[in-house]
């Protein structure tokens, strides 16, 4: 599995989907909710989540600028 098909099922998000930020973010926010460790969930898998969030945002914004680089 790679690393975005990897993001995408931590978040919930669908495989073939194209997220914008909105998405990642809202996506981000309802995982977040399910494993925080306050709400019953798993410390582990909150972390999971959470470093997801950044990767995810990283993988954006470097598609971003290549997309803007290649015009």
């Amino acid at each position: 599995m790679d690393d975005l098909a990897r993001h995408r099922a931590t978040l919930g998000l669908a495989r073939d989907a194209r997220p914008t930020h909105g998405e990642v973010k809202a996506a981000f926010k309802r995982a977040a909710r399910a494993a925080h460790p306050d709400a019953a969930g798993c410390a582990v898998k909150f972390r999971a989540v959470s470093y997801t969030h950044l990767r995810a945002h990283e993988t954006l914004r470097y598609l971003v600028c290549r997309l803007l680089l290649e015009k």
